[in-house]
């Protein structure tokens, strides 16, 4: 008997248990890259390690992402089973904590064995298993949902929830760090609390939303799916490099804050703990983030992310003007995480317009390839922060030994937590601007059901 085929979700068929189910593997993965921004202070406070030479060889691991998201976008492009193309790489959460898990409990080895258990660990979680997720997310996302609208407002209303929870957890973890920080064993247990529960509620998406079936949108199941395939298609394409571009300066940014927002609170501040202060306004931008899919109805996605950066910006020079005072510490941080959140909430819609936009010059649909290309930005970004923002503190003259800085070393926190992350915006902007493929989707997405129905009809 033939499958029956299912058709899309619709805004009308959420009923109260869609979104939450969409938003649980969203939110999993947030939390756990909120997380491993503390993998800096994790190895030079509690293993002893060196800022700087711990940033090389995270910076060796993220090699491997090069050859991994091209591979991963290639097996999503060629997966076919009963459960669909992107839905059976969910369980991939699974092992991104349980790695998770194994990274903060580094054995006592020599100094050599602690740097290369790290670089097993954060290479198995971003290079393997993130690299899954990230190729398929948007997959999913227009294998789930058709129309761009309902889209939007799926992902609006996942973007609160995951920030919400992101919100929770920048309140919760410096309280868990200081309390089990400083004790044998107490990243172990850190992770553990995180990562039990986390794994579970991650798997909500599997086992709750569908894929529908997609034979008629395009895809030709007589072509095969090369590299050298994904290659002269995504060459094309010059809106995916855009958008990986601002992907990756936005994770870059959101790197620097989170993986020194620690050592600002311990040094600078004074008071590791206040840093939950500091995350609480995150309760209150997941609510004005709700009043978006009203500005849509009279600006396109491409001019509200802009203006999001222009909003960052500020948030950032304020943080940095007003100093180690808590009241422009939180109105600067607020300012600067809502004007993220477009381009870090709703990237999916971004990259369904690019497979749209691929598809109507090609012929050919690409799917898992332009989330792969994406999620290497991602990646580079989240993981080169930690890098990056080591070397850093360490040519700076920071030593996690030392219970003061120095005030070169103070500075470099201070940059890395404010000027450094204003600057990169002014260059996400530059880099935006050539976005223009919104004004051009109407007539595309106009061509593509002329296509797909002329399809349908010959078969």
């Amino acid at each position: 008997m033939a499958r029956k085929e299912r058709k899309p979700y619709q805004i009308g068929d959420y009923r109260g248990w869609l979104v939450p189910a969409w938003s649980s593997r969203a939110a999993s993965i947030a939390i756990n890259v909120v997380f491993l921004m503390q993998i800096n202070y994790y190895c030079t406070n509690a293993l002893g390690l060196e800022a700087g030479l711990t940033g090389l060889v995270l910076m060796f691991s993220k090699i491997f992402d090069g050859f991994t998201d091209l591979f991963a976008g290639l097996f999503v492009d060629r997966t076919k089973t009963r459960w669909g193309k992107a839905r059976p790489y969910e369980f991939c959460i699974l092992g991104v904590w349980i790695c998770t898990v194994l990274l903060f409990s580094t054995p006592h080895f020599g100094t050599v064995g602690k740097y290369i258990w790290l670089f097993v660990f954060y290479t198995l979680i971003n290079s393997v298993f993130a690299t899954f997720l990230g190729a398929t997310d948007a997959v999913y996302l227009g294998r789930a949902v058709k129309d761009g609208r309902d889209q939007a407002k799926l992902m609006t209303i996942n973007g609160v929830i995951v920030m919400v929870f992101c919100t929770l957890i920048s309140i919760i973890l410096p309280q868990l760090i200081a309390t089990y920080g400083q004790q044998e064993g107490g990243w172990t247990m850190i992770s553990l609390i995180l990562g039990v529960p986390l794994s579970i509620l991650g798997l909500g998406r599997f086992f709750f939303v569908k894929e529908m079936d997609m034979g008629d949108q395009g895809e030709s199941s007589s072509t095969r799916v090369t590299v050298k395939t994904i290659l002269s298609i995504l060459k094309t394409n010059k809106y995916i490099f855009i958008i990986s571009a601002s992907t990756l300066l936005y994770n870059l940014i959101n790197g620097f804050i989170t993986s020194v927002t620690t050592y600002y609170f311990q040094y600078i501040y004074g008071d590791i703990g206040a840093a939950s202060l500091v995350g609480m306004v995150g309760m209150i931008t997941p609510f004005i983030f709700l009043v978006l899919p009203l500005l849509l109805r009279k600006f396109s996605l491409a001019q509200i992310t802009m203006a999001g950066f222009v909003m960052s910006i500020a948030g950032n020079l304020i943080k940095f003007i007003g100093g180690p005072n808590m009241v422009t510490l939180m109105g600067g941080s607020l300012l600067a995480n809502l004007g993220g959140m477009p381009i870090s909430l709703l990237i999916s819609i971004f990259l369904i317009e690019c497979m749209d936009y691929g598809e109507w010059k090609n012929g050919v649909r690409l799917e898992g390839a332009y989330g792969s290309v994406n999620g290497f930005a991602n990646k580079v970004g989240s993981g080169f922060s930690s890098v990056i923002a080591g070397f850093i503190m360490q040519a700076a003259g920071f030593n996690g030994s030392l219970a003061v800085q120095s005030s070169s070393a103070n500075f470099s926190i201070v940059a890395l937590f404010s000027l450094i992350p204003a600057a990169l915006f002014v260059v996400s902007i530059l880099v935006f601007r050539k976005y223009d493929l919104y004004k051009q989707m109407p007539q595309i997405h106009k061509d593509l059901e002329e296509r797909r129905a002329a399809a349908v009809a010959q078969n």
